[in-house]
């Protein structure tokens, strides 16, 4: 680890608590979880002496909790609220048992007080647009939110239940001062608010909260400037993890004041400790007696420790977090990720809040953008800018083409996939091909069974 981190540490006391934290998971997973039991047994825990001593221990994956599964890494004393997976979006879903009990809701609760300022903004009602099905975000912060004094009004994400046409007339109709949701559908909904006629600046909305995918810091300026400046909120984790770490007002992510996570970098390759400033692979440790602790376990996804402290003036170390490395594009000796590409589009105001970045089965990299609401730019002439400021600034060519607004995406429909990825068509027949590319949204309102006979839910 580099040396500020464990200074950082020492200096606030959490360098002790977490490591007296460490060295109790490890004696309790070591004797309760299956999957432990096996990975630690040759494993002399008294070694154990530093927070350092951390590299000492094997690391854990993604294949480890999928081989495990369903219940394999569930510490055999105890008795989970509710058994969650991840989406699986980028290979087979691993298990998660977050902790929903009513004490962990209270103290979830006086930690988003604190760091949103809710009590002293005197927000009285948030909107909660997370998933509810096979994920406990939405859970998660609807019984929270009552202990600090906010009214949750759990509107969803996924379902034709709350359509976006009935979340959009409860922000108008119920005005909540806080929404909580994805970036992609929180800038849907401002752009679908804007062209009916009732931009975000004139609802009661003073604060936004983020998590499910990083965002670049363009598009953290994108989403205040269409929201009239609201304060942005931002969380990087993952569902097994049950934590992860938070942003301040610049936009970094910082490790959260707490004793119950251990953050490290490491080369993805060999799995050794990288300097500040390197780019490498997120592990997560959890330093308490969950359902489930994790010890090392390589998220998969890219980041790098930077060596200054942040500008917000937090002393805490910050990071800068890219994706999951599996989503990195090569191209002309250059590796990308679509963050690099979200930071060159949206500095681009005539350029819409929706894309898909296309490679080709040729390998080649086609962006398709859409022009902003209100935009009179013309279309090509927009494309040709924007090709040329991603060769300017990445390093790599690409073909680019600006439809009219609304064309990649209805902004009333259910997102097919959420942004910040590739549409990879390498390897797709032409009917999956066609598929990948076809509008980012299903009818919110009917799905369809397979003889095509359309049902409202």
């Amino acid at each position: 680890m580099a040396g500020h981190v464990l200074e950082f540490a020492a200096a606030s006391g959490l360098e002790r608590q977490r490591l007296e934290g460490l060295r109790d998971v490890l004696d309790y997973v070591k004797h309760e979880s299956p999957l432990y039991g096996r990975k630690l047994k040759g494993v002399d825990l008294r070694s154990i002496q530093t927070l350092e001593d951390v590299a000492r221990l094997p690391f854990t994956t993604r294949g480890d909790l999928q081989d495990a599964a369903p219940f394999g890494s569930l510490c055999r004393s105890a008795r989970p609220e509710a058994y969650y997976e991840s989406s699986g979006t980028s290979g087979a879903a691993v298990p998660g048992f977050p902790d929903l009990s009513a004490g962990k809701a209270r103290s979830f609760a006086q930690f988003l007080d604190i760091w949103l300022g809710l009590s002293r903004s005197k927000v009285t009602r948030a909107l909660v647009a997370f998933a509810y099905e096979m994920n406990p975000a939405g859970v998660r912060f609807q019984t929270a939110l009552p202990y600090v004094g906010v009214m949750a009004i759990p509107v969803g994400v996924r379902t034709t239940i709350c359509s976006p046409e009935k979340t959009l007339d409860y922000i108008l109709r119920l005005g909540p001062q806080v929404i909580f949701g994805r970036p992609l559908e929180l800038l849907r909904y401002g752009d679908a608010l804007a062209a009916a006629g009732t931009p975000p600046a004139q609802t009661q909305v003073i604060k936004l909260f983020f998590i499910g995918e990083v965002v670049s810091k363009a598009k953290w300026r994108r989403l205040q400037m269409l929201w009239d400046d609201a304060d942005l909120y931002g969380h990087y984790g993952l569902v097994e993890v049950d934590s992860g770490l938070q942003t301040c007002h610049c936009g970094n992510y910082h490790e959260p004041p707490s004793p119950f996570l251990l953050t490290e970098i490491v080369e993805p390759a060999t799995g050794q400790a990288v300097d500040a400033g390197t780019w490498g692979e997120v592990v997560f440790t959890t330093l308490r007696r969950t359902h489930a602790p994790l010890v090392r376990y390589r998220t998969g996804d890219a980041a790098r420790r930077l060596p200054d402290r942040c500008a917000c003036g937090d002393p805490s170390p910050v990071y800068e977090v890219r994706g999951r490395l599996l989503d990195g594009y090569t191209a002309e000796s250059r590796t990308i990720f679509p963050i690099d590409l979200e930071n060159v589009i949206y500095s681009h105001s005539d350029i819409g809040n929706e894309y898909l970045f296309v490679i080709e089965l040729d390998h080649s990299l086609r962006l398709v953008l859409e022009r902003s609401l209100g935009s009179q730019c013309d279309c090509d002439a927009e494309a040709a800018r924007v090709a040329a400021h991603v060769k300017e600034a990445l390093g790599i060519t690409v073909a680019a083409e600006v439809r009219p607004f609304g064309a990649i995406a209805d902004k009333l429909g259910i997102a097919k996939k959420k942004s910040g990825r590739f549409t990879d068509l390498r390897g797709l027949d032409a009917a999956a091909r066609a598929a990948e590319l076809e509008i980012n949204a299903v009818n919110s309102c009917q799905l369809r069974t397979g003889g095509g006979v359309a049902i409202s839910i």
